[in-house]
């Protein structure tokens, strides 16, 4: 058999094909996984003190292979190597100052690959046992006594116990405490922390005074009530111990004693006053007519308000002179012993009132004949200073005018300005000067009242009584204000108020029932450019008292197609019907 020979083509592929064999064999091999590390001991955080050993453990791994060694580094510095597991290296700390420090550890695989774990440490200075140490805001003032304690102890104390020698303790770092009575007190401070503990001790250290206030003056006199030459004595009882008195009797006379007695020669009332001093300030009291050195009593009295609706209260003041026991006889077989009694009548009539007063000299009489009058409140008829008469009608709590106002007369008796004619109604201004009445197209007959300016219904040019809103109303009525209109017509819709069918109402009268008897009539208006008339039949409108700058007023209307009321504002020389409701003193 021949040999087989390679040429060089044959041979030149056959290396071709080694050395793609062996490159993909090479490829095909798996690449090098890098160790893994983490330190086991001491923990993230720890903190250690300066000359402690310090025993690092680490756990490391390679997942492909063996550790060849775990390195040990102290912020970056290497100190230790260990190639056996459990890995570990001893850190000795004395050579450190107190601070942060990293420890890594570094894991090295026998393909020289690495991985490292960090964690930081705290190293400080041993640990030492407290000095106790405290000082106070304050040590020495009046009680009660109010005390800042502040600790000073060294080496960080983290438990704290005073005891302040009043039974009283606290655990507060810094505590605050209150002394309440006089004493010297021993103060303790036990001071701890995790390496011992100490006490500090101050002997008599918070001294407590017995405050020293300044006086208040108060005293007393017996008798008050006195005839010329008796003796009166005075009684100290100011507190706080005052060491200096100085008594002022009102007659010019002076006394430094503490309970002085002194004698009154002339008749009068005598303002006492009384001085009193200590070291710690002073103080003074002065009693008006305190002393009263009698003459013959006169007996006199007052009433405010006689007039009112029963029950009608009634306050009594006394004004005699030189009276020291009062008898009031109220006409009703009611009788008081007060100085200044208040009395409830509760019927009514006219009730005569006798106050008898006395003294050590004798008494006197006084009576006030039918003083006090009692009247019925919203009487079913009342009646103008014309001596008009007008149905009442009471809605509720307030007391109305059934009928609208015809009055011609101030309720003094001077006559309303009566203006008839058209052409001077016209030059009427709008202010609360130009009073004038009329009647509809000049009518007394009408059933529908008068018509008023508002100057004529708040009656300006009359002042008696002007500031209860009276008006041209008669004694104990008054124009009723924009408030009390309101008041009137929250309490039922319009057309309750108004006259009910077609005798003075157009139709269709929308919604009238005159439920309440108000009977609203449409009196309609007197216009106040040309004087004309216009709206009877149509509407009402009926002032009140309150005005809206200086032209206007304001006032309530009601219409023959609404069931509501309006409220307007009018120019003040047109002419409207007026209500009157009854005063409420009662």
């Amino acid at each position: 058999m021949k040999p087989y020979l390679l040429n060089k083509t044959t041979l030149l592929s056959t290396l071709v094909l080694f050395l793609i064999v062996v490159f993909t064999l090479q490829s095909c091999k798996e690449e090098n996984q890098p160790p893994e590390v983490q330190i086991s001991s001491p923990g993230e955080g720890d903190i250690f003190s300066i000359g402690d050993e310090i025993v690092i453990l680490a756990n490391a791994d390679d997942p492909d292979g063996d550790i060849k060694e775990v390195r040990f580094y102290v912020n970056d510095e290497y100190f230790f190597s260990s190639d056996e597991a459990p890995y570990r290296a001893n850190l000795n700390t004395e050579q450190y100052k107190p601070g942060i420090y990293e420890l890594m550890a570094t894991a090295i695989d026998e393909q020289g690959e690495e991985a490292s774990d960090i964690i930081e440490i705290t190293l400080q200075v041993a640990g030492m046992a407290p000095l106790a140490d405290f000082t106070a805001s304050v040590v020495q003032g009046d009680a009660p006594l109010s005390v800042s304690f502040i600790d000073q102890s060294a080496n960080e104390p983290t438990i704290w116990i005073w005891n302040f020698g009043d039974g009283n303790t606290s655990q507060e770092q810094n505590p605050e405490h209150l002394y309440e009575n006089a004493g010297m007190y021993d103060v303790k401070l036990i001071s701890s922390n995790e390496f011992g503990t100490d006490t500090i001790f101050k002997s008599n250290y918070i001294i407590v005074n017995n405050p020293v206030f300044a006086p208040s003056v108060f005293f007393t006199a017996n008798p008050e009530n006195i005839t010329p030459g008796q003796e009166v004595v005075f009684s100290d009882l100011t507190v706080n111990n005052p060491d200096y008195w100085r008594w002022d009797f009102g007659d010019g006379t002076i006394s430094e004693n503490r309970n002085p007695v002194h004698t009154y020669n002339e008749y009068g009332s005598y303002t006492v006053s009384l001085y009193a001093s200590n070291a710690a300030g002073e103080d003074s009291l002065e009693i008006e007519n305190l002393i009263t050195v009698l003459d013959y009593p006169v007996a006199s009295f007052k009433a405010y308000v006689t007039v009112g609706y029963f029950p009608f209260e009634v306050d009594f003041y006394d004004q005699s002179e030189w009276a020291t026991q009062w008898h009031w006889d109220f006409g009703d077989g009611q009788t008081s012993e007060a100085q200044n009694p208040t009395h409830i009548f509760q019927h009514e009539g006219e009730y005569d009132i006798s106050l008898t007063v006395s003294n050590a000299l004798g008494d006197n009489l006084i009576t006030e004949e039918k003083y006090i009058r009692v009247i019925e409140y919203c009487p079913s008829v009342m009646t103008d200073i014309d001596n008009n008469e007008y149905i009442t009608v009471l809605i509720q709590d307030q007391c109305w005018m059934a009928e609208d106002l015809r009055v011609t007369h101030y309720p003094n008796g001077d006559a309303i300005p009566h203006i008839p004619e058209a052409s001077l109604w016209s030059l009427l201004d709008d202010n609360n000067f130009d009073d004038a009445y009329c009647f509809y197209e000049n009518d007394p007959d009408t059933d529908y009242g008068a018509l008023y300016t508002f100057a004529a219904v708040i009656a300006d040019n009359w002042t008696r009584d002007n500031e209860n809103r009276q008006g041209i109303c008669p004694d104990g009525w008054h124009i009723p204000t924009d408030g009390e209109w309101e008041i009137l017509f929250d309490i039922y819709s319009g057309g309750r108020y108004k006259e009910a069918g077609y005798d003075h109402w157009m139709e269709p009268n929308r919604g009238a029932t005159n439920y309440t008897g108000f009977t609203a009539l449409p009196g309609g208006e007197r216009k106040y450019f040309d004087g004309s008339f216009e709206g009877r039949g149509e509407f009402g409108f009926w002032w009140s008292a309150t005005e809206e700058q200086d032209r206007y007023a304001w006032g309530r209307s009601l219409l023959y197609n609404s069931v509501e009321s309006v409220r307007s504002k009018k120019t003040k020389s047109r002419g409207y019907s007026v209500r009157c409701v009854q005063n409420m003193n009662r």
